[in-house]
C-alpha cells in the first residue's frame, strides 16, 4: 500500500513527524535472554577457573600434617650462652620437669583412642584445663608418658616414680605388684588425639622393673643424659610376672601434689 507525505505549507512550517502516528514498539524477549545466557555462561567460567587454582595450588602446596609441625627443628633459646663465665665449681641447680603428654593405650582394643583432658570444665570465662593427668595400668591398658627436657646446661635427667606410703588405696591390702618401665622410639610430640596401642611407638629397650608394696611408700628413679628440647618417651605396663596374678593400678597426678606422680628432675651440668 502506498504512503503519503504532507507537504508543509510553507518554509516556515514544521516539518510533520510520521513517526507519531506509529504504534509503539512491542518488547522484545530476545535480550533478557541474551543477559541470562551470558550471566551463566561468567558463572561457570569463574567456577572452573577457580578449581583449577585450588588444584594447582594444593599441588604446589601439600598438606602440613601434625607430624610434619613437630619435625620442625626448635630454634635455640640460649645464642652464646657457651661464652658466659662459670662459677668453678659449678653451683648445682634442679628442677622438676612433668610431662608434656600423658595417656593410655589398651592392647585388648588396639585402635582404640583414650580421651584426653577429660577433667576440662566450662567457666563463665572459658574452658578450664586443669593440668591433672591420669596414670592407668592394668593387665592390657600401658600408659604412654612423654618430656622434653628443657634450659640450657640441665642436660643430666633423673626418672622418678613416686608412690604414697601404705596408708595409700592405691594397693589394696597386702597387695603386691611390679611395673615395667620402657623406652620408646619417639623423638617428637605424639599426637594424643591419634594414638592407640596400633599407632604407638615401638619399644626401644627396658629401663628397670619397679615393685610396688603397699607397706611403703616408694621411690624409684632412673639417670641418663638429655639434651636440651630432647624429648623423651616411656611407657609403663604391668611386669609380666604381675599380669598372671591381676594387676591394676591408677592415680591422678598434678604439679602442687607429685606424689603420686611419674616426673623428671633435670640437673645441671655446667
Amino acid at each position: 500500500m502506498a504512503s503519503y507525505k504532507l507537504l508543509p505549507v510553507s518554509p516556515e512550517s514544521p516539518v510533520p513527524n510520521d513517526d507519531e502516528d506509529l504504534p509503539p514498539p512491542k518488547p522484545s524477549m530476545l535480550t533478557p535472554r541474551i543477559c541470562l545466557l551470558a550471566c551463566i555462561l561468567c558463572t561457570v567460567f569463574n567456577l572452573l577457573l577457580s578449581f583449577r587454582f585450588e588444584t594447582a595450588k594444593s599441588n604446589a602446596y601439600p598438606v602440613v600434617t601434625y607430624k610434619d609441625i613437630q619435625s620442625l627443628r626448635r630454634p635455640s633459646q640460649f645464642l652464646r650462652f657457651d661464652e658466659i663465665k662459670r662459677p668453678s665449681p659449678p653451683v648445682h641447680k634442679e628442677f622438676n620437669n612433668y610431662p608434656i603428654l600423658m595417656t593410655q593405650v589398651d592392647a585388648a582394643q588396639k585402635d582404640k583412642v583414650f580421651e584426653d583432658d577429660v577433667k576440662r570444665y566450662m567457666t563463665p570465662i572459658g574452658t578450664i584445663s586443669p593440668r591433672d593427668r591420669r596414670v592407668l595400668i592394668t593387665d592390657t591398658i600401658s600408659t604412654v608418658v612423654q618430656f622434653r627436657a628443657i634450659d640450657y646446661g640441665m642436660e643430666r635427667c633423673e626418672l622418678r616414680l613416686a608412690l604414697p606410703s601404705f596408708d595409700s588405696p592405691l594397693l589394696s591390702g597386702n597387695q603386691t605388684m611390679a611395673l615395667s618401665v620402657h623406652r620408646l622410639n619417639a623423638t617428637i610430640p605424639l599426637d594424643v588425639s591419634t594414638l592407640s596401642h596400633t599407632s604407638k611407638p615401638i619399644r626401644m629397650t627396658k629401663v628397670g622393673d619397679i615393685h610396688l608394696s603397699s607397706k611403703l611408700g616408694e621411690v624409684w628413679q632412673r639417670s641418663f643424659s638429655c639434651k636440651t628440647e630432647e624429648v623423651l618417651s616411656f611407657e609403663l605396663t604391668c611386669s609380666p610376672e604381675t599380669t598372671t596374678k591381676g594387676c591394676h593400678i591408677e592415680w591422678w597426678q598434678n604439679m602442687k601434689k607429685p606424689n603420686p606422680g611419674l616426673y623428671i628432675i633435670q640437673h645441671s651440668t655446667v
